[in-house]
């Protein structure tokens, strides 16, 4: 049955808000009958993935040009979601959408996973007061945006306002019409009052979120969206050339960046790095996110979604632009830019590069990043001289009868690396190089003239006289100067006369201004305080390990055996209260048992496991503890 009309949907307008302008026109009659006659039976209005545009969409007449495709981009959150949507779950969005058949089967927050992702989520339907002034003078009535009711949108982007809780909860909107009226302004309330750095912060959210929603459905699929994070966190130094992700290094980025109070405020603050909403995207790229944490990690990477997208972003180049020299001194292209590609690699933290030339196949190598005009000069790491060198290495030694010394003269090398690879290939026999190369390659010969052994006594004795000498010859040196003068001889002393050594030595002219004993006592405050708080923390109990401690006091001295060491009290204080994981362990089931008790659940070591996040395996081996625990409640209940 064809509908006679249908309300055209405004810039911007969700498609909820249409079918309520629909409703308007049909006289507000009830809401299941605006449905049947619509589709012919009742909608899903779910704010993501609406279920019968499709059916809807056959109903409209040829001539509005209104399609299902046209619908779906234009007033759904489906542009919103695209760009991170693999082929294989776009498709099965289009498909659920589209669907024409008059089965109302909502399956959209199993099998298409949205209900379950983490966002922020508002209760009432937003809108900014502006926005309908503006609309009430350009149409005659105002209506629902879509990007005022995406998460983590307080802020018109086109007036940089506070938008408006409206009187409607979400709720209500996905089993009733709510069309946008006047009257509700006098029932709203401001969302939030935001000022400052926090206040930008959300503008720029909400503009990627509207340019998002206006172009997503035009970008490509989230296969070939992912490996652009790969390319924009190398430009960022937020991995390496191998593809590691410094996960450390983003998190305190993205502190650091956006802020504490604008994290919390838009759902995406993580207290540590275990598991944070940024690694769920990089680690997870088979798994659907929801985009507004893709958008947070756009505006850190590249500044805004559109730029992260559309532009092409460049690999880091620490050898600067291709082609680069040949280095080899004996090929026509010496110094000339003739190497188009390297090889390049990161490893411990260096970028390592190799070069060969396709003319003469001279290949050197550099670790460290240096600029393209100074790579003409200096030294460099041959790793081999190619093809060329060896062929006039051959040309010179065999058949033009060139002595080493002149083979080197001519192809711009040192004796050494002439002879060796003279001897290699045959060219030589090591009976004629010089004696350099002898005792290189003749290692195994017995050493002349060895000095003689000296007994254990004897050698002490000639260490004690070496480093008395010393110190007469260098009266106002001190341990280091002398340390630096006689290293080995001293280094000896250490080893085997270290109380002698002690004795001898100048008077240290370091103090120590440190004072351990007063920072003992501050120390022993802040980490009695420290640990009260993990004690006492509401919800599931906190391990109280020495790593957390120091993360709750930011000292790190307590985790240096040194350092601990000259702080008695704080290493005693910290030895009696710091936890084994079992401890920890516990805590929780003690903790869970209330819960479940004050919850007037039945206590099985199953639920005990759940509550406390205790692996089921691990939980076995508390049954004891479990039933001591139990047992001491029903004696204490019937005293």
């Amino acid at each position: 049955m064809e509908l006679t009309f249908f309300p055209t949907p405004y810039p911007d307008e969700t498609i909820y808000s249409v079918l309520c302008r629909f409703h308007l026109r049909l006289g507000r009659p009830s809401y299941y009958y605006t449905c049947e006659k619509l589709i012919g039976r009742n909608l899903s209005l779910n704010t993501y993935v609406p279920h019968g545009i499709g059916l809807l969409a056959s109903r409209l007449p040829e001539y509005t040009e209104l399609t299902g495709e046209y619908l779906i981009h234009k007033t759904t959150m489906f542009p919103y979601f695209a760009p991170f949507l693999s082929e294989e779950r776009k498709c099965a969005f289009s498909e659920y959408m589209l669907d024409k058949s008059n089965d109302s089967a909502d399956y959209s927050i199993t099998n298409l996973k949205v209900g379950s992702l983490r966002y922020p989520k508002h209760l009432y339907l937003r809108f900014c007061k502006s926005c309908w002034k503006e609309e009430i003078q350009m149409y005659g009535e105002p209506y629902w945006h879509r990007v005022h009711q995406l998460p983590g949108v307080m802020m018109c982007p086109h007036h940089k306002k506070p938008l408006m809780d409206s009187p409607i909860l979400v709720s209500h909107s996905n089993y009733d019409f709510h069309a946008a009226s006047v009257s509700m302004i006098e029932k709203s309330r401001i969302c939030g009052h935001f000022k400052g750095d926090v206040a930008d912060k959300l503008i720029l959210l909400s503009q990627n979120s509207q340019w998002l929603l206006e172009n997503g459905h035009e970008r490509n699929t989230y296969e070939q969206t992912f490996p652009r994070y790969d390319l924009w966190l190398r430009n960022k130094g937020l991995s390496s050339l191998n593809g590691r992700v410094w996960h450390n290094k983003i998190f305190s980025a993205v502190n650091s960046f956006f802020g504490e109070d604008f994290l919390k405020m838009v759902d995406a603050y993580d207290e540590d790095q275990t598991y944070t909403w940024s690694k769920r995207i990089l680690f997870g790229s088979s798994k659907l996110q929801h985009p507004m944490y893709h958008i947070l990690l756009h505006i850190l990477l590249a500044g805004s979604t559109a730029t992260f997208l559309d532009s092409d972003c460049q690999a880091p180049k620490p050898y600067g632009e291709s082609p680069w020299p040949c280095r080899n001194p004996i090929c026509p292209y010496n110094l000339k830019d003739v190497i188009d590609e390297i090889d390049m690699k990161y490893d411990r933290g260096l970028y390592r590069a190799s070069f060969e030339c396709p003319h003469c196949g001279f290949i050197y190598k550099r670790k460290h990043p240096i600029p393209k005009k100074e790579q003409y000069a200096g030294n460099i790491y041959v790793a081999s001289y190619g093809r060329l060198w060896f062929q006039k290495l051959r040309e010179c030694i065999v058949e033009q009868g060139l002595s080493p010394r002149r083979t080197c003269e001519y192809l711009k090398c040192d004796m050494y690396t002439v002879q060796k690879y003279a001897v290699q290939l045959g060219y030589m026999k090591p009976e004629d190089t010089t004696e350099h190369l002898n005792v290189r390659n003749k290692r195994t010969e017995p050493v002349q003239n060895k000095k003689p052994v000296l007994s254990e006594n004897d050698e002490r004795d000639r260490l004690r006289q070496m480093w008395i000498q010393l110190i007469t010859d260098n009266p106002n040196a001190n341990r280091s100067l002398l340390k630096m003068l006689a290293s080995t001889d001293y280094n000896r002393l250490v080893k085997s006369d270290r109380v002698w050594l002690e004795e001898h030595l100048p008077q240290s002219t370091q103090a120590s201004f440190v004072d351990w004993k007063s920072r003992d006592t501050e120390y022993l405050e802040k980490v009695q305080e420290a640990v009260g708080e993990l004690r006492d923390s509401t919800g599931k109990p906190v391990w109280i390990s020495l790593h957390r401690i120091t993360l709750q006091t930011g000292i790190h001295q307590i985790r240096n055996k040194k350092s601990l060491a000259k702080m008695p009290k704080t290493a005693a204080f910290l030895s009696e209260n710091v936890e084994s994981i079992d401890d920890w362990r516990k805590r929780k089931i003690i903790w869970a048992i209330r819960i479940l008790r004050e919850n007037d659940k039945t206590v099985t070591p199953f639920k005990i496991a759940a509550v406390a996040a205790i692996n089921s395996n691990i939980i076995d081996t508390f049954y004891d503890f479990i039933y001591d625990c139990l047992r001491q409640e029903e004696i204490i209940e019937k005293n």
